[in-house]
């Protein structure tokens, strides 16, 4: 009898101390089954949605003055393709080449190329927001380059900048040059911009007595919300370039 209730003792403690070691025995035995591989969970694919996708073309201007949170994003996220994005800014400066706005001979054109381009994502107000392209499309010395922020949604150049290291206007044209400039940007903006005038624009535009720079200016009220304010974008033209910036 005694002999039997050792027995049974034994039986009961063997089992306390497997219980115990058991989870660390297999927890080893699963290691190293497992040495040496690398598991990942599937992750879905990331895609950006915009809950408003009706902004107009003078909200989307207006996310930008000033530019207000901004976030890098992968070109993956951005809906226009980086061969449509670069054909778009090749475009756009055609365009500002053939207005009369270039300070080199339109044969040199066809060797200017995009040098450098990011995706940003702009937080608006009134939880719009937008994604753009900032692109430097440059001839191969350096001299002379554009610098476009291109919405991603319409492919619209929202911001420009031209500047020529080498040449420059004369005195005397620079208020057509600037009336160019005003009209140029505006077509490129599409029929919301179809009122204002680049001559208007241009006739109103401030100076200095020498003529070395020129800067008019076109305020809108994107959002009919006092909150936000207007808009107010800048075209400002100097003896070697000219360029938008928006308030």
């Amino acid at each position: 009898m005694k002999a039997r209730s050792l027995f049974l003792a034994f039986c009961a403690v063997s089992v306390i101390a497997l219980g115990a070691l058991l989870p660390g025995l297999v927890g080893k035995k699963l290691d190293t089954a497992e040495r040496g591989k690398i598991q990942f969970a599937p992750v879905q694919e990331v895609r950006l949605e915009f809950a408003d996708s009706g902004i107009t073309m003078k909200q989307t201007l207006a996310i930008m003055g000033p530019l207000r949170d901004v976030v890098n994003i992968p070109q993956e996220l951005a809906t226009l393709k980086r061969s449509k994005v670069e054909r778009v800014a090749a475009e756009a400066a055609q365009r500002y080449n053939q207005a009369g706005l270039l300070l080199r001979d339109p044969g040199d054109f066809s060797r200017y190329s995009m040098v450098g381009d990011i995706t940003v994502l702009v937080y608006g107000p009134e939880t719009s927001s937008n994604v753009f392209w900032i692109v430097d499309y440059a001839d191969p010395e350096g001299n002379s380059w554009f610098h476009m922020i291109i919405d991603d949604r319409t492919g619209t150049v929202c911001s420009v900048e031209y500047r020529d290291l080498e040449n420059e206007y004369g005195s005397g044209e620079m208020g057509k040059i600037l009336e160019g400039f005003c009209r140029t940007y505006l077509e490129g903006l599409g029929e919301e911009f179809f009122d204002y005038s680049g001559a208007d624009l241009a006739g109103k535009a401030d100076q200095d007595a020498e003529q070395t720079y020129m800067a008019a200016q076109l305020r809108f009220d994107a959002w009919d919300n006092p909150l936000y304010g207007e808009t107010r974008i800048v075209f400002f033209l100097n003896r070697n370039g000219f360029y938008t910036y928006f308030e």
